[in-house]
């Protein structure tokens, strides 16, 4: 017998007894999709709801598939295109509610027994947003069935204690009702509890006030009335949290902690959640003083999250390679490092770790949750690439258990209860309940009162460490009060002070999620909402905060706040290099700005799409985003937004001209410089230079580009200004002329100023046409010079195909100095692998007049074939004419009015002395 319980945390159980579920999150959300929807999806539906990305999303959804089916079987059933939950037989909890007035009262008595919490409780997945979408309208849809089956069992019940457990319950589902805290406050008096009737009035006017800005209405206070007003009121009983009784000292691992200190090679220790993970690093690093960082769920794309958190003055460099070289100075003399919670690892700290585990030979050890790295493809690969030693965390014995709560009454009780685990006999004892380890938690949480009560959700809601001035700004409680409250919560093992000072953090992050657990879905919004202005209201002009700003504003259906902070975060991630994080905080925005109204919404998404296409990420994660730009552009276009139709056009033009389609991408450039004259002269000069650089460098339509350079500057003598694509295109123009002289000064102005502004793109681009030229000229002493200035500027841009290109100019300089062919060959293969046509055309043209000169004809013509496939497939008409020379074949007439001065050139020296004719 199969029963499925989904409101609340998900549970399966088999003939009575609980199935341990997936730890991945997803897995447990893809479940609970499936039985709340109860119908067939096709496989790209739930890869779009849970797994959209770069990484593979079907093998993402078989793989969740294999972990759920033996939990599930034979109502689990995965078609080649379809998936469905089939209950025929199953239990599940959903199922048997009912309408309220329709049903007996013991019928709605089980009813609300079946609310264990909120559906799906604890699947929150903000980066899911289509997940999220339907989870939210699906728990509001359910939290409105169960106000109303508690609304009702408290009208039938009367003035009855029962009835009170479902008013107070409903007052908890529903905190912003009036008819809620009204019906309590009545039943309270009823019953003759003034006192509570009195208390619970207080609490729903200051919850009012503080959280609605207003008092509650005429009804609450028509039941306050009924409490009468002659009866003294004692004072409000005392808090009931137990406060110093567990010493939780650190005890038993020895064997863990040997490992760790004799252990040169990265440690990974895995274990289930209150296993004791982060208590063995705080032991390892009271014995081996070192750093310590931590990532939080909340915080995925903040960029280097965890080291942040780790170091105190995280420095600020020109590019990924210095930053990554200035955190392993900073890490020298340093013994030990510390990562925890690495289940929730950012790309740009997973990739810094990656580089400082191989750089120095400090000792690294990391924790993670025990199956919830394969949730996320930063951390999962960071696990496969570095050879960490595994240290799986057991529970722990009878001994150490009790050893740990040595100073508990009930100590044979919490070791018989605790299952090993040191966090769930810590709770034991402190609560003195029975229980899951979540229901522990819950209960203690339960037992807060006043301030205390009210803060403990706020700074749940954060998400990760928490400092007084965002909590005061938020929640607007007097200092005084907040500080009290604080107290109270580290003086009852809730929060405490955080290593850094300054300030607070959970003592565990499921007792982080049990506060947040607490929160009413209405709340939830309300609070979320106030958190993301009290960050809106801090000065942050780096927009370090604009990440928590978007998680938020979305989670407070604040779409318009959440886009505008996403821009902002996004382009922070550029400027510090975390192109994986621009590109996933982008993906995710664009979904958020659908609600927004047309005009914004088309604005928004074609910046936020400017953050995926400007990053470094590979081209086959960017690529896919071309078709949405060429929706906007026509969008922008009829609404008359020219500017961002123009940017558009440039984005496409970058797109396609990164994926070698040269005849598109000059098409969406001159569209680009073509809308961009409406605007201000100085952008649109600008965007013309970089239109005729582009129709320089694919060849096409040179006389455009001429006409456009002059007018650019024409443009700049009017109004003036400098910009590098300006020189660029210039430099780009005179080399296609022949203009030695000219191309050199042009492209040497260009490289410098790019290289001021660090502008590491614009500055390859100069110095790779400086490199190529110089190999056209036959100066190799020029070229051996820009091969030492290119490689370093290349460096700096990891994650695109420019280090692979570099690379083959260097072997091309070696082959035609020294005749290093191997070296020359192995880089040919690395071109062929990024698809790089039109530089492999260049290459194998240039490489084939080498081989020509020196008699080795068979190399030539096969190197000069390819060279000429390549070409032709991407249309670089004088790459194409030069090959065809050598092997003899006519020029394609239709193309000679593009051909640079170096192909016209090799085309007369041909015809004069014949050369290749018999290739």
């Amino acid at each position: 017998m199969l029963e499925l319980r989904l409101l609340g945390e998900p549970e399966v159980l088999r003939d009575g007894h609980a199935v341990p579920l997936p730890a991945s999150k997803k897995s447990r959300a893809l479940l609970a999709y499936l039985a709340v929807t109860g119908r067939p999806h096709l496989r790209e539906r739930l890869c779009e709801l849970l797994w959209e990305g770069p990484d593979d999303p079907r093998a993402a959804l078989r793989w969740s598939l294999t972990k759920l089916r033996p939990l599930i079987e034979p109502h689990l059933v995965a078609g080649r295109d379809h998936v469905e939950f089939r209950a025929d037989g199953a239990a599940v909890d959903i199922h048997r509610l009912c309408a309220p007035a329709n049903a007996t009262t013991e019928h709605l008595e089980e009813c609300a027994a079946l609310f264990r919490g909120e559906l799906a409780e604890g699947l929150d997945l903000p980066g899911c947003f289509r997940f999220q979408q339907w989870c939210a309208a699906e728990r509001e849809r359910f939290r409105q069935n169960h106000v109303a089956i508690l609304a009702e069992l408290t009208e039938r019940l009367g003035a009855d204690d029962r009835a009170l457990v479902y008013a107070r319950r409903r007052v908890q589902v529903d905190p912003f009702d009036e008819q809620s805290h009204a019906a309590l406050i009545r039943l309270l008096a009823t019953l003759g509890d003034r006192q509570q009737a009195m208390h619970q009035y207080e609490h729903c006017r200051m919850l009012f006030e503080r959280e609605l800005g207003g008092r509650p209405g005429e009804i609450v206070e028509d039941a306050r009335r009924m409490i009468g007003k002659t009866t003294p009121l004692s004072p409000p009983r005392g808090e009931r949290v137990a406060e110093g009784r567990v010493r939780g000292d650190f005890v038993g691992r020895a064997n863990e902690l040997s490992i760790i200190e004799s252990t040169t090679d990265p440690i990974l220790i895995l274990g289930e959640p209150g296993i004791g993970k982060s208590r063995l690093l705080e032991e390892a690093r009271r014995r081996t003083p070192g750093l310590y960082g931590r990532a939080f769920a909340s915080e995925m794309a903040r960029p280097y999250g965890v080291w942040l958190d780790a170091l105190e003055d995280f420095p600020v460099e020109s590019d990924r390679p210095r930053l990554f070289d200035a955190i392993v100075d900073k890490l020298n003399g340093v013994e030990l490092l510390e990562l925890d919670d690495i289940q929730w690892i950012d790309e740009a700290s997973a990739a810094l770790l990656h580089y400082v585990a191989r750089k120095t030979s400090l000792r690294i050890v990391c924790a993670a949750r025990l199956g919830e790295i394969d949730d996320n493809p930063h951390a999962s690969r960071l696990v496969h690439e570095l050879r960490f030693t595994h240290v799986d965390l057991g529970p722990m014995s009878s001994e150490e258990i009790g050893a740990l709560v040595a100073d508990s009454p009930e100590r044979k009780r919490v070791i018989e209860d605790s299952g090993g685990n040191p966090l769930f006999a810590l709770e034991l004892a402190r609560s003195q309940q029975a229980g899951t380890l979540t229901q522990v938690i819950a209960g203690r949480l339960g037992q807060l009162e006043g301030r205390a009560r009210d803060l403990v959700s706020w700074a749940a809601a954060i998400g990760r460490r928490f400092d007084g001035d965002i909590l005061g700004r938020a929640t607007e409680m007097p200092s005084g009060e907040m500080l009290a409250a604080l107290e109270k919560l580290e003086r009852s093992a809730i929060i405490r002070a955080s290593e850094s000072g300054g300030c607070y953090d959970f003592t565990h992050d499921l007792v982080r999620d049990a506060a947040y657990q607490a929160i009413s879905g209405p709340r939830r919004v309300l609070v979320h909402r106030n958190i993301a202005r009290a960050l809106l209201s801090v000065h942050d002009p780096d927009s370090a905060l604009a990440g928590d700003v978007v998680r938020h504003a979305s989670l407070a259906g604040d779409h318009d706040t959440a886009v505008k902070a996403a821009i902002a975060a996004g382009r922070r991630c550029l400027r510090m290099f975390a192109w994986a994080d621009a590109i996933e905080i982008a993906r995710l925005a664009l979904q958020f700005a659908e609600s927004l109204p047309q005009i914004e919404r088309v604005k928004r998404q074609m910046h936020l799409l400017e953050i995926i296409v400007v990053s470094r990420g590979p081209i086959s994660e960017r690529l896919p985003f071309a078709t949405r730009v060429t929706e906007l552009i026509d969008e922008a276009y009829k609404l008359g937004l020219s500017q961002i139709a123009a940017i558009g056009s440039h984005l496409s033009a970058c797109l396609y001209a990164d994926s070698d389609n040269l005849g598109d991408a000059a098409q969406q450039s001159i569209r680009s410089s073509e809308l961009m004259r409406s605007g201000d002269p100085r952008a649109a000069a600008y965007t013309m230079a970089n239109t005729a650089r582009c129709l320089l460098f694919i060849e096409r339509d040179i006389p455009r580009a001429q006409s456009l350079l002059g007018e650019v500057e024409s443009i700049i003598r009017e109004v003036g200004g400098e910009h590098v694509e300006i020189h660029l295109g210039l430099g780009y123009l005179h080399a296609h002329r022949g203009d030695k002289e000219l191309a050199i000064s042009e492209l040497q102005r260009a490289f410098d100023m790019a290289s001021r502004a660090r502008d590491h793109w614009r500055e390859w681009c100069a110095g790779a046409r400086l490199l190529t030229l110089a190999l056209e000229w036959r100066d190799f002493d020029a070229a051996r010079r820009w091969c030492e200035r290119l490689e370093p500027v290349a460096e700096k841009m990891p994650g695109g195909s420019e280090g692979v290109k570099t690379e083959m100019l260097a072997a091309v300089l070696r082959y035609a100095t020294l005749g290093d062919e191997a070296n020359l060959r192995a880089k040919l293969e690395e071109l062929r692998i990024v698809d790089s046509k039109s530089d492999l055309a260049w290459s194998l043209a240039y490489v084939a007049e080498l081989e020509l000169e020196r008699g080795e004809m068979e190399k030539a013509r096969r190197d000069a074939q390819e060279a000429l496939a390549a070409a032709e497939t991407v249309g670089r008409p004088s790459d194409a004419a030069i090959a065809r020379l050598i092997l003899g074949l006519p020029i394609d007439e239709a193309k000679r009015d593009d051909l640079s001065d170096r192909a016209r050139k090799k085309e007369r020296n041909h015809a004069e002395h014949g050369r290749g004719a018999n290739v």
